[in-house]
């Protein structure tokens, strides 16, 4: 287990700029006051190797601020993986984390909860939420169903959820 005491003797949080540099390396002694390289993972989180362990850094801010590891999730509240300023990280559970992610890109409104439905000829609103997807209606305006789907986002997800806007 890393404590805070031996996190900050390691590494230096800034916690305006969320970047980390070293304090003492344990093998290079050079290292200190170097920015922390880290690597990502295959989600994108940055992590380093404390003690033969490797922490997300996102989790580590958490340590060096409160002194103790996060009980449950880290959300990035922008859902930028690499914005590690304290002001960007919260805690979350993990249905809540998963309320707070941005489209993909594959559907075919570029919205999250809007989707063409062929067989309706409408924009169809559906919002998943703790495990069930809730039905918002068919909307022959884009807009019109964004909307909806904000309000039901509003509703489900509180201020874990992404708001999308009407488009112009």
């Amino acid at each position: 287990m890393i404590s805070q005491e031996m996190l900050k003797a390691r590494l230096h949080y800034n916690p305006d700029t969320g970047d980390w540099t070293w304090v003492e390396h344990p093998w290079f002694k050079s290292y200190a006051g170097r920015p922390v390289a880290g690597n990502r993972d295959k989600d994108g989180y940055a992590r380093v190797s404390i003690n033969d362990k490797n922490v997300k850094l996102h989790r580590l801010a958490f340590l060096f601020m409160l002194g103790e590891m996060p009980p449950a999730e880290v959300d990035h509240i922008n859902g930028d993986k690499t914005d590690n300023r304290w002001c960007n990280l919260r805690l979350a559970e993990r249905a809540q984390n998963g309320q707070n992610i941005r489209d993909s890109g594959r559907n075919t409104s570029g919205i999250i909860g809007v989707n063409w439905n062929n067989h309706e000829q409408k924009w169809q609103v559906r919002v998943m939420a703790f495990g069930t997807r809730h039905s918002g209606g068919y909307f022959s305006d884009i807009n019109a169903a964004i909307a909806k789907r904000d309000q039901m986002v509003k509703e489900l997800h509180a201020e874990f959820g992404v708001l999308q806007g009407v488009t112009p």
